[in-house]
């Protein structure tokens, strides 16, 4: 569990333990009617330790709710380097399996409530993902236009020996019409 949510339980349940013994505190000094200045020493304190246990448990929700924000922006980012890691896998780039290892650890860490922890995983494995991804979909599209090349040459070439064939059955055929006029 989360370490914040665990403090967060720790500290609610000291507030109710003090919230209880301040009550009980509080009827006892009321007995008499009077609160005098020990009794009520003890509750300014039953009440002070109170107050600063809700303080940490305001100031740890608060961090909770920062570390879930911060996550939920990383959404996007995260859904974009799946569908990319997939990409390097279908490529079976060899770098894929560990960057896959990372998901998995990921998908641990908030199903485990460490939104911190995903986020702070999330952004270094980003920062070393994308070069490894973008020579890959560069050296792609780099193949790609090579190839595109060489298909033009090869179309260029073949249409090249299309003329020469044409201009061959030009020549053929005359011949053959001179031969059959001169047969005639």
């Amino acid at each position: 569990m989360n370490p914040i949510l665990e403090k967060i339980s720790q500290a609610t349940k000291m507030i109710t333990k003090f919230t209880k013994a301040f009550e009980i505190t509080e009827a006892q000094a009321m007995e008499d009617g009077v609160i005098d200045d020990d009794e009520q020493q003890d509750l300014d304190e039953l009440k002070a330790q109170i107050d600063e246990l809700e303080a940490v448990v305001k100031e740890h929700k608060k961090t909770l709710s920062d570390n879930i924000a911060e996550w939920k922006g990383l959404a996007t980012s995260y859904s974009t380097f799946k569908g990319q890691l997939s990409e390097l896998q279908e490529k079976e780039e060899p770098n894929a399996p560990r960057f896959a290892e990372t998901v998995v650890e990921i998908d641990r860490l908030v199903k485990e409530y460490f939104w911190k922890d995903a986020s702070t995983n999330l952004q270094a494995v980003i920062a070393e993902f994308e070069p490894i991804y973008n020579a890959v979909s560069t050296q792609e599209e780099t193949l790609s236009e090579a190839e595109l090349d060489g298909t033009r040459d090869k179309v260029s070439q073949i249409d090249s020996e299309i003329g020469n064939i044409e201009a061959e059955m030009d020549a053929l055929e005359e011949a053959l019409t001179t031969e059959m006029e001169t047969a005639v």
